[in-house]
């Protein structure tokens, strides 16, 4: 018998937080996790039973929807359906945390030997400034 353990939310543009509030009454994510813009989309996931329990369906309350909606969110942002800010935005995540969560998740930004030349050439330009 297969059992529901959850749903993820996603955002789907356009729209402000108050109206997001109210389209998720029912929404299984808590507010923190919610997304910050625009009108939510809810996703179900039905697995086995034993499928459920062995992923952590039993887990705090929202943690194994956060976990389902950021591979999602991961695996779009990998096949270029997104960007980064818009992966940001539908994680809820400030500017700062982005760089750390893409890291922890083997995700590294592309740098070129000229990205670095520039940066060089900055550096040495601010130095003599």
């Amino acid at each position: 018998m297969a059992r529901r353990v959850g749903a993820i939310g996603g955002e789907l543009g356009g729209g402000r937080q108050a109206e997001h509030e109210g389209a998720c009454a029912g929404c299984l994510l808590d507010s923190r996790l919610r997304p910050r813009y625009g009108v939510s989309m809810q996703l179900t996931i039905e697995l086995a039973d034993e499928w459920a329990a062995h992923l952590g369906g039993e887990a705090v309350h929202g943690e194994l929807e956060r976990r389902a909606l950021e591979a999602f969110a991961l695996e779009e942002l990998r096949a270029g359906r997104i960007t980064e800010l818009q992966l940001r935005r539908m994680l809820g995540l400030a500017r700062i945390q982005l760089d750390g969560f893409l890291k922890s998740h083997g995700i590294y930004e592309d740098v070129t030997l000229e990205d670095v030349e520039r940066d060089i050439a900055d550096l040495k330009a601010c130095l003599r400034a």
